[in-house]
């Protein structure tokens, strides 16, 4: 899926607030400061191809067999997929293959599930 937004003159200074420029937060914001430098070095260290790697999610099951942990597996390898999102199959077994994936990721992985 592809999603394309057109953008106007009078829109450009909405996009101000995509800025990665580090902004004061005010005294006693709950979670301090949010910037960190470790986000833009690892984005700076991606490849274009891996860049848009990190925009896709596979599908991850884990009552599937050997066969899909294989193939989901080589997603992370191959193509350095951003995420997985988790559908049927037990808690225990998702959490096994989450430590299983995240171990062969070169990006940590971000985690969803179907629940």
């Amino acid at each position: 899926m592809f999603i394309f937004l057109a953008v106007t003159s009078s829109d450009r200074n909405m996009w101000n607030v995509f800025s990665v420029e580090q902004q004061p937060l005010p005294a006693g914001a709950p979670f301090g400061n949010l910037y960190t430098p470790w986000v833009d070095s690892v984005f700076n260290s991606l490849t274009p191809d891996q860049r848009i790697g990190q925009l896709f999610f596979a599908a991850a099951y884990s009552n599937l067999g050997r066969a899909h942990v294989d193939d989901i597996s080589s997603l992370i390898n191959d193509y350095q997929v951003g995420g997985l999102i988790f559908f049927q199959g037990g808690p225990m077994r998702q959490a096994l293959l989450t430590n299983r994936y995240q171990a062969l990721a070169k990006t940590p992985l971000l985690i969803a599930m179907d629940a």
